[in-house]
């Protein structure tokens, strides 16, 4: 089982794109098995590839709860 953690799609590419994760950073994602996504867009994400879209909803409570593990 791994833990799918939460990031918002700010520059959208062909195979991959950039993306703000929980700390501030902007990672390269893979979005190969998700297809094409919009900026804004929240994703799910395991070892840098992306496998679920997410709504901001669950993205905010996903957060929260990752917060509380630090």
């Amino acid at each position: 089982m791994c833990v799918g953690i939460p990031v918002k799609v700010v520059q959208s590419g062909k195979w991959y794109c950039n993306c703000l994760d929980y700390s501030g950073n902007i990672i390269d994602v893979d979005i190969t098995l998700v297809g094409d996504v919009d900026v804004n867009e929240w994703l799910l994400i395991s070892n840098g590839t992306a496998y679920r879209r997410i709504c901001e909803r669950e993205a905010m409570e996903i957060l929260h709860v990752l917060s509380m593990l630090n």
